[in-house]
């Protein structure tokens, strides 16, 4: 395109020759035509993003500035001290910390300032280029020496500093001033989806307990010898939310060609504490690019914060088609579990181990399990089963001594042919003659448990036996007993089966009821009232011909009961409270309980939809003699 002055010129000329046509005799006077708009010279538009103040200067013309980092005895000092730039030009300031010096240090703008008025095009060093929206600080290895490419914008005087303890006070400090400029604008263009709270994240801080367990990775990148497959090694990373990694990146001296390690997606969710060379520390928020120079090795101090895949490519010409990408699958971090419902979710059912007792009955008086000692492993999935044949003669329990063994469990549910029972521990488990039940469990808390039956005699006679939970360093087990549970109720005298209270104790049903078209859900009776202190036999009761099964839950009431115990025609279960109970296709239990605190209690069948068609109703409880 030619310049204004020349284009001018041959407008004038041009002019000039119609006007002396229109001078002859009998000419024709041509119409004046405009020149076209892409002839015209386009407006010189002062930059305002930082990529557009990089793209706007010529490179060719930087003007390379150095600075020192000197140590004189106990006196420390930049050299030089003060620096000037010109708004709007290129520069490259060149940082050296001598070989011949004790300590790294930083060129740190106090609050950052300085690198928030500078259109920061990359910072470079011996192994690397990082590209940034902008820096925060560098600090310099001993040896080491790095290049800030950048363009001035912002007019001011800046201050300088080692933030190292005690540096600023033997000396090391300065200043830089941007001069002219006058109504340059500057923006930095985070990107929109980065979260500014991890620039201040605690763990950004080297003295923070991320670190001291970071996870190293290594990440090489790989050229074929004829150069046609590029690619990096792995290619994927598999990486964990919330824990901080060291992420090395190599480019082996004998390669072709530089690399970058590009994923700005990732790079943009992550509390970035520094990237590291052999030269540099170098701070910024986050990253928009690496590239290894041949030779070149850097690590990225990272943690995770956002879950998802992240691409991850080479975006150097033809790279990707030769195989230089991947990608980082952040994925989110699994806490060892406390609670027991934690504990509950934590495992995968599908992989449970069943693990079957029989209770033995011998000729002579003997009695036994079989086996009579268990090996369990600490948070495993296991269901046990308890066998009593039904050619056996008693009943009989199996129970822990002081029920040591359940409170180190982490316990699902107790299940039996006739229902499914849910508390926050189980104290006893009793198999009535034929019955069967299965409690779903995870070991947690490591040691070896006497199991008995506590029946007068049956110890004696053998039925005694061990169950040894192995493994779970450092597990724990918080068993949730509920904050307004009144503990007393669990060594209340009405819990044994001999007192007084169940000679006169109220038979209560309750039937789950179905229409037959299934739309309409109930209890027979909906409503029940009860007294304080009685003594009752609640009997719920699923009819076999039914379509579905049905929880009887109330929550808040349960906690309130003294309860003896929830018996079925396979067993009786002994716990604190219960926190649900539910009643199986052709199921039939009952609840031997004394309720203990007035009120009226809600009774709700917990299956989506089941309330809605009507399964829901109450318990009042009045005061004795109410």
């Amino acid at each position: 395109m030619s310049s204004p002055s020349v284009r001018t010129l041959t407008l004038s000329f041009v002019a000039a020759a119609l006007l002396l046509l229109a001078c002859d005799e009998g000419a024709v006077t041509p119409p004046v035509v405009s020149p076209p708009d892409d002839t015209l010279p386009p407006p010189i538009v002062t930059p305002v993003t930082a990529a557009s103040w990089v793209d706007w200067v010529d490179w060719d013309q930087r003007t390379v500035v150095e600075v020192s980092m000197v140590e004189s005895g106990a006196a420390l000092s930049y050299s030089p001290a003060e620096l000037t730039f010109e708004a709007g030009k290129p520069y490259v300031l060149r940082i050296v910390n001598s070989v011949d010096n004790d300590s790294k240090h930083y060129w740190s703008p106090e609050g950052t300032s300085f690198f928030k008025a500078i259109a920061t095009r990359k910072i470079q060093t011996a192994e690397a280029e990082y590209k940034a929206p902008y820096f925060d600080a560098v600090e310099l290895q001993i040896g080491g020496a790095l290049e800030i490419f950048f363009v001035p914008v912002l007019a001011g005087t800046y201050d300088i500093v080692c933030t190292i303890t005690g540096h600023k006070a033997a000396g090391m400090f300065g200043t830089a001033t941007i001069t002219g400029g006058e109504g340059y604008q500057l923006d930095l263009e985070v990107a929109p989806d980065y979260n500014p709270a991890l620039s201040s994240d605690p763990r950004r801080s080297g003295s923070h307990d991320v670190w001291s367990n970071a996870v190293d990775k290594t990440v090489e990148m790989f050229e074929s010898a004829d150069f046609s497959q590029l690619g990096y090694e792995p290619p994927n990373l598999e990486l964990t939310q919330g824990l901080g990694y060291k992420l090395r990146l190599e480019n082996d001296e004998g390669h072709a060609s530089k690399h970058y390690y590009t994923a700005t997606e990732f790079y943009k969710t992550v509390v970035m504490r520094k990237v590291e060379d052999s030269q540099a520390e170098i701070k910024a928020p986050y990253l928009n690019a690496v590239e290894l120079l041949i030779g070149g090795e850097t690590t990225l101090f990272v943690v995770p914060t956002q879950l998802g895949t992240f691409e991850t490519i080479c975006t150097i010409t033809g790279h990707v088609q030769a195989g230089m990408e991947g990608t980082i699958t952040v994925s989110p971090l699994v806490a060892t579990p406390v609670t027991s419902s934690d504990w509950v979710s934590f495992v995968d059912w599908d992989q449970r181990t069943v693990v079957e007792v029989t209770m033995v009955e011998s000729a002579g008086g003997a009695l036994s399990y079989s086996p009579s000692d268990l090996t369990l492993e600490a948070g495993k999935p296991y269901v046990l089963r308890i066998i009593n044949p039904a050619d056996n003669d008693s009943k009989h329990y199996w129970s822990p001594e002081g029920s040591s063994f359940y409170q180190a469990i982490a316990t699902r549910k107790i299940e039996t042919a006739d229902a499914e029972y849910k508390a926050p521990y189980f104290d006893a488990v009793e198999l009535l003659v034929g019955g069967t039940l299965d409690i779903y469990f995870v070991p947690v808390l490591a040691g070896t448990y006497d199991i008995i039956c506590t029946i007068t005699g049956h110890q004696e006679a053998g039925m005694v036996g061990t169950a040894t939970i192995t493994g779970g360093d450092g597990y724990q087990l918080d068993l949730e007993v509920a904050a307004d549970f009144d503990p007393a109720l669990m060594t209340d005298a009405r819990r044994s089966g001999s007192h007084a209270v169940w000679a006169t104790a109220v038979d209560v049903t309750v039937d789950m009821f179905e229409s037959a078209d299934f739309t309409t859900l109930g209890y027979v009776p909906p409503d029940l009232d009860l007294t304080q202190g009685v003594g009752y036999k609640l009997r719920l009761q699923n009819a076999p011909g039914h379509q579905s099964k049905h929880y009887y839950t109330a929550s808040e009431l349960y906690k309130t009961l003294v309860l003896r115990k929830a018996e079925d025609s396979q067993a009786e279960i002994k716990a604190p409270y219960l926190k649900a109970v539910e009643l199986l296709i052709g199921g039939a239990i009952t609840l031997f309980n004394v309720p203990t605190k007035t009120g009226t209690y809600e009774v709700i069948c917990t299956i989506t939809g089941h309330v809605a068609s009507g399964m829901k109703g109450t318990i009042s409880v009045a005061a004795d003699g109410g």
